[in-house]
């Protein structure tokens, strides 16, 4: 299995490296990807072809939404929160499908490919495919592997690292997060672009991916992964941008934290807690507003 799947990745990142600029690997003016035959696909073991070339059962979830369409028109009174989480898989992740069963709320990861290759995480992320409650989404292969200023000099290079990523997790949706940055672009909208990035957000864009940044982050020592501030401390900022309507869209936050940091799990799930409390709706991303 482990063979197979290596020699498909290699024969994949061939062929995407012969693609032509004008090719989109996720459909712009459509809201699923045409159908990919078994015979298309094939097309990967022989880099000469000049195709995009998907897994024969991929198909983009971005205009599966499970809400009503009034999330595009955000009430004066609904306030919703988006719980995404970082860096998975990882040894936290069952913390994490347990709080979202217990709490019965939706989550979305943000899912490295490279942590498949070191450590044996498949019964996480298996679990993690099954549980609706869960929306897995592409933090790029590699994760920059840290040097993120080199990254993001080879924009082909961040685009070809996602591309790795989406095969090697089988996601099926566009939804991305740059690893090493808060940049937003979506909807024909951009916030926090760095200019050291632009040119591969923008590149990844124009291919499809929606990029999405964060409004707040619980921050955690990167000494031991702990989290920092309080669950209160938390809540406090997330209603306090709401309040000045300082998000990406009104009365819609998206909320930053990462797997390591549930290793704190019961003072995560007092902020769940308490954001249930204050009325907040927990959402996937999916169903974010395209406005």
């Amino acid at each position: 299995m482990m063979k197979h799947r290596f020699l498909y990745l290699i024969a994949f990142s061939f062929t995407f490296f012969a693609c032509s600029d004008s090719d989109k690997f996720f459909s712009k003016n459509q809201n699923t990807q045409p159908p990919v035959t078994t015979e298309n696909a094939k097309v990967a073991t022989n880099p000469s072809q000049d195709t995009n070339v998907v897994p024969s059962d991929y198909v983009p979830l971005d205009s599966v939404r499970t809400v009503n369409a009034s999330l595009d028109s955000p009430s004066k009174s609904t306030k919703y929160i988006y719980f995404t989480v970082d860096d998975g898989p990882s040894s936290y992740s069952d913390d994490i499908l347990n709080l979202a069963k217990d709490k019965n709320v939706k989550m979305t990861v943000f899912l490295v490919g490279r942590n498949m290759e070191y450590k044996a995480f498949d019964k996480e992320f298996a679990e993690y495919r099954n549980n609706p409650l869960i929306e897995m989404c592409n933090h790029s292969y590699s994760h920059a592997n840290n040097r993120y200023e080199h990254f993001y000099k080879n924009p082909n290079g961040v685009l070809m690292d996602f591309y790795k990523n989406i095969v090697t997790l089988n996601l099926t949706n566009s939804i991305a997060r740059f690893p090493g940055s808060p940049a937003w672009m979506l909807n024909g909208r951009q916030k926090n672009v760095q200019t050291s990035r632009k040119n591969a957000a923008t590149l990844l864009k124009d291919k499809g991916f929606r990029i999405f940044g964060w409004d707040s982050e619980w921050e955690f020592s990167y000494r031991n992964g702990a989290p920092k501030g309080s669950a209160e401390e938390v809540l406090a900022d997330i209603e306090s941008r709401i309040k000045n309507n300082d998000t990406f869209v009104k009365n819609h936050c998206v909320l930053l934290l990462h797997e390591r940091m549930f290793q704190k799990k019961l003072e995560i799930a007092r902020l769940v807690t308490l954001l249930q409390q204050k009325g907040y709706v927990f959402e996937h991303l999916r169903n974010f507003p395209k406005i």
